[in-house]
């Protein structure tokens, strides 16, 4: 069964700038991406005819999300290294969280339709940079010699 998302090329140009842009096939949601130094370098070495950068075995057919899904964890294995491509997902929100983006930025990131599930990365990048906050208040103190303990022998 052909989905018509997958008739559309995953990188397309917006304002001049390149971009990831796809359906997820869970929701028909559609993710809207820049795509990072790194990527846009990496890129340039693939065929301009080429629609799919992971063709499937060496063709120009894509995977199907589960297979992908079941390739890419095959890969990790064989590396050695613990992987998912949700777990990837899941990473990108934090990364996003940690460097201050917002639920909004968070969930256009991963193609939700509401913060909900964004705002548990950034509940967590908050109490992350609160535990930093508080713990470099400890260098303005010295060394006590006092004991702890409110019991004096």
């Amino acid at each position: 069964m052909s989905r018509s998302y997958r008739k559309t090329p995953i990188c397309g140009m917006r304002d001049g700038k390149q971009r990831i842009v796809y359906a997820r096939s869970k929701t028909g949601v559609e993710a809207d991406l820049p795509l990072l130094p790194e990527l846009e370098d990496a890129l340039e070495h693939v065929p301009a005819d080429q629609q799919f950068f992971l063709p499937k075995d060496g063709s120009q057919e894509p995977y199907v999300v589960e297979s992908f899904g079941n390739w890419f964890r095959d890969k990790c294995v064989k590396a050695g290294v613990p992987g998912s491509i949700h777990g990837l997902r899941k990473a990108g929100a934090a990364r996003l969280a940690l460097a201050g983006a917002t639920e909004n930025e968070i969930a256009a990131f991963l193609a939700h339709t509401d913060t909900s599930q964004a705002a548990i990365y950034t509940k967590a990048a908050s109490r992350s940079k609160l535990a930093d906050s508080g713990f470099a208040r400890l260098k303005n103190l010295s060394n006590s010699s006092d004991p702890l303990d409110s019991e004096k022998e």
